[in-house]
């Protein structure tokens, strides 16, 4: 008894035949025959470079210069003065990226940039909820600088959990130019990792040293106190003056774990104060406070 295998060659020759037959074709004539071809999406593996060299896509070239963590920034509340405001428990990771491109080159956006951050990936932004993004002041990054500038680069946010589990080794990614093209990697500095590690500050302000009043040509030197119970970060504070002058000042100090820190800032007069008082305000996250200093000929100090 034939096989089915054979049962069925025999049958589908003699379908060829009398299809042939019926169509007035020689069934003895050649027949074409089409080769198909399956293509498999190609992997591209990330091109992992060290931090601060550059990276390559279609003639663009991508270099991260610097990244950093803050738990609070510094950012314009009106045209002269500053308020200092956190991330609703939360850290941001900065990095300053420089982007040099052809003029028909591909730029990268925004939101192809992102973090791994060891189980949460996120992606870049500058709205970080406390100021449009021209008004905010990151801490190694020239104001008004966010991405992407004319300029070929600027700063750039990652809204991260307080703290990064002890394991975690993030890295900046960023991904353009089509489908094709593979993705660039750089590890994050490990001065970075550390920070971004850490527990989160918990900064108290203890007390300040105000004086109750200057001479005409004083300066007014303002001090304040803090102490850091958690883990070690930049305590960010602004110092307003509220009359007769107009002038935002800013503090950035870095306090570790367990540290108390004095900073102080001076208030100088333009030749002499035009007021018989001067108008300060302190801004922080854990703590604002405001001043009236009069204007005499008296020095007395207050705590």
């Amino acid at each position: 008894m034939p096989s089915r295998r054979a049962y069925l060659a025999a049958l589908g020759s003699s379908v060829v035949v009398s299809a042939a037959g019926c169509s007035g074709v020689d069934s003895t004539a050649s027949t074409s025959t089409t080769t198909r071809t399956t293509t498999r999406d190609v992997i591209h593996v990330p091109t992992r470079l060290p931090w601060g060299e550059a990276g390559e896509v279609d003639g663009t070239s991508v270099r991260p210069e610097a990244a950093w963590d803050q738990h609070a920034t510094l950012h314009l509340t009106s045209a002269d003065q500053l308020g200092v405001s956190g991330f609703d428990d939360r850290q941001a990771c900065f990095v300053r990226v420089r982007v040099v491109a052809d003029a028909d080159g591909p730029t990268p956006d925004l939101d192809d940039f992102s973090l791994d951050a060891g189980g949460e990936t996120a992606t870049a932004t500058t709205r970080l909820g406390v100021a449009a993004p021209y008004r905010i002041f990151p801490d190694e990054a020239a104001y008004g600088k966010n991405y992407p500038t004319d300029a070929g680069g600027g700063w750039l946010a990652f809204l991260l959990p307080s703290s990064l589990p002890a394991d975690a080794s993030p890295s900046l990614s960023v991904q353009f130019g089509g489908e094709t093209e593979g993705q660039l990697q750089w590890p994050l500095p490990d001065e970075t990792v550390a920070s971004l590690r850490a527990p989160a500050p918990d900064f108290e302000v203890r007390s300040f040293d105000v004086p109750s009043s200057v001479g005409p040509r004083e300066t007014v030197e303002v001090s304040w106190t803090v102490a850091n119970h958690g883990g070690p970060a930049t305590f960010h504070a602004a110092l307003n003056e509220q009359g007769p002058n107009y002038i935002p000042h800013q503090s950035r100090v870095r306090v570790s774990a367990g540290e108390r820190v004095s900073t102080s800032l001076g208030v100088e007069p333009r030749d002499e104060w035009a007021a018989d008082e001067v108008r300060l305000a302190f801004r922080s996250v854990p703590r604002d406070a405001e001043w009236t200093v009069a204007v005499d000929s008296g020095t007395t100090t207050s705590a």
